[in-house]
């Protein structure tokens, strides 16, 4: 066409994914103590059942966090 130039192709874009890896909810171990032992074992299987719980949590703060932080970086102005 007349008046046409050749022009350099647009920039590759990059896709974004905004989204948070699935959760399942936090189970803690049901109870039926009849002795000191069981309520040591008890004890041992909350607690770990608590730091799989927190572990969850903390997923899900960290991907929050990347993505805040990719979302600022997106939109800045250009100086």
């Amino acid at each position: 066409m007349i008046g046409c130039a050749p022009v350099p192709p647009s920039p590759e874009q990059r896709l974004i994914v905004l989204g948070y890896p699935k959760v399942t909810t936090c189970r803690f171990p049901a109870t039926h103590l009849l002795t000191n032992g069981d309520l040591n074992a008890n004890h041992d299987a909350l607690e770990g059942a608590l730091a799989l719980c927190a572990d969850k949590v903390d997923t899900l703060i960290n991907g929050q966090e990347r993505n805040d932080a990719q979302a600022r970086i997106l939109t800045q102005s250009p100086q």
